[in-house]
């Protein structure tokens, strides 16, 4: 399994991309979040609250760890860009 390398770190800001608007939608366009945390690998629901670093819905083939923040979904690191 591949390491995955964070780009972004808690704390840090970022706007979501014009990619994830086209899923997510325009209303979240210019808003800039805030990573809260960074899922890099797999982990049963069971585990998640003893792993902080897994989240069950993490899957590989994003190719980029996984970003919580106050947003209601959780994103990838191509969904994101630098605020």
């Amino acid at each position: 399994m591949a390491i995955m390398r964070p780009r972004y770190k808690v704390g840090d800001k970022f706007k979501l991309s014009h990619e994830a608007l086209d899923n997510y939608g325009d209303k979240f366009a210019e808003k800039a979040f805030t990573v809260r945390a960074v899922y890099t690998h797999h982990v049963p629901v069971a585990q998640m609250g003893s792993d902080p670093t897994g989240h069950p819905g993490f899957d590989p083939a994003g190719g980029s760890p996984l970003y919580g923040s106050e947003l209601n979904f959780d994103v990838y690191e191509w969904e994101m860009e630098a605020a």
